[in-house]
């Protein structure tokens, strides 16, 4: 009885050292030196941290315990993803061919799917955002409507869309919900609280400096609201009361020009990312509109990007991702962007506090 005892006590060993042995993740690292822009001899200042376009490219594939006895699970990847936010260090990633959201969390580890149904039905989410409250937010272009999610991710209702217009993106900013529609050239303000309009940013005449010709993609901080214009070629800011302040770029090949522009962010210090789906990089301007430099490119490897779509700028989570990179690159703060095509789906870049030793 002693014998059984003591083998007993044997695999309880073997089996705890696998389990320590296993359960540490594996974060994806760069096998090779990271990507920085500008490129040599001008000092970098922003650093290709690591791209992923599934759970085990971003954790690992051994983490556990059943791993470890019956081989790794099979991967949960991103599909096509267009827009993505971060809330509670969480990322939000909308995916086209899932179609659904892709919620990772890479504190916990958890690379989850969120496919509703029913009346709650996604059927192409584009773009998403979390509100104050909590509740999710998600601009879907065939539905034609902003639908919404309570905390527990349960249906909450339709914020916007009846039938007219075609919402194409959302954004939360303090106590507002911002949704661009492409079709009705406009930009409305919601109040989270009870949904009520209380601001349509929408020019009456197309002459009319401030007019949206086909407004995409919107960012939204204290001062101002940037707007993607599609169709005029320019990113278009107004202040907080939807008065035209400026715009930045306009259509051509040149640097600080565009062709096809989507995503927009902002940082802060007020400089401005820009997205450009057809020179496939992030061109990135001063508070002024002045083009201080591009990164990415169309893609040959890691740091190059393929068909882009969404660009944002998050501080949350620099805990987590500054160890792809170590100590020689210190970030101030993390530049996602999507990627529609390609083996990197979403590429994480960092902003350098200072010049690397």
């Amino acid at each position: 009885m002693a014998s059984l005892t003591l083998r007993h006590q044997g695999v309880l060993l073997l089996l705890s050292v696998l389990v320590i042995g296993c359960s540490a993740s594996a974060p994806r690292m760069l096998d090779r030196e990271p990507a920085v822009y500008p490129i040599p001899p001008d000092p970098p200042r922003i650093v290709h941290v690591t791209s992923f376009s599934s759970d085990h490219e971003l954790f690992g594939s051994q983490r556990g315990f059943l791993s470890a006895l019956l081989g790794p699970e099979e991967a949960k990847g991103i599909n096509r993803p267009y827009g993505l936010t971060v809330s509670n260090r969480k990322l939000y990633i909308c995916d086209l061919r899932l179609p659904g959201i892709v919620i990772v969390d890479p504190a916990e580890e958890s690379f989850e799917y969120f496919t509703p149904r029913g009346e709650a039905e996604l059927r192409k989410p584009v773009n998403c955002t979390i509100g104050a409250s909590g509740r999710l937010y998600v601009t879907d272009t065939d539905r034609m409507q902003v639908v919404a999610y309570n905390t527990d991710l349960s249906f909450a209702g339709v914020l916007y869309g009846d039938g007219k217009g075609k919402p194409i993106d959302v954004f939360s900013h303090g106590d507002r919900i911002y949704v661009a529609d492409l079709e009705l050239h406009s930009v409305s303000v919601f109040s989270e609280e009870d949904w009520s309009l209380l601001m349509t940013i929408r020019e009456d005449s197309s002459s009319a400096r401030g007019y949206l010709y086909g407004p995409t993609n919107i960012w939204v901080d204290d001062a101002r609201i940037y707007v993607s214009d599609i169709g005029d070629q320019n990113i278009k800011i107004f202040n907080q009361q939807g008065d035209y302040l400026s715009a930045i770029g306009s259509l051509g090949m040149q640097a600080g020009q565009f062709t096809r522009p989507k995503g927009v962010s902002a940082d802060m210090y007020g400089n401005v990312y820009v997205v450009d789906a057809a020179f496939e990089n992030v061109q990135i301007f001063d508070p002024d509109g002045v083009l201080l430099l591009a990164f990415g490119g169309p893609y040959h490897g890691p740091g190059d990007m393929w068909l882009p779509a969404k660009v944002i700028t998050d501080a949350s989570l620099l805990s987590y991702f500054q160890q792809f990179v170590g100590s020689r690159y210190p970030l101030s703060f993390l530049i996602f962007v999507t990627n529609q095509y390609g083996p990197d789906k979403i590429s994480v870049y960092g902003f350098l506090k200072k010049d690397p030793a």
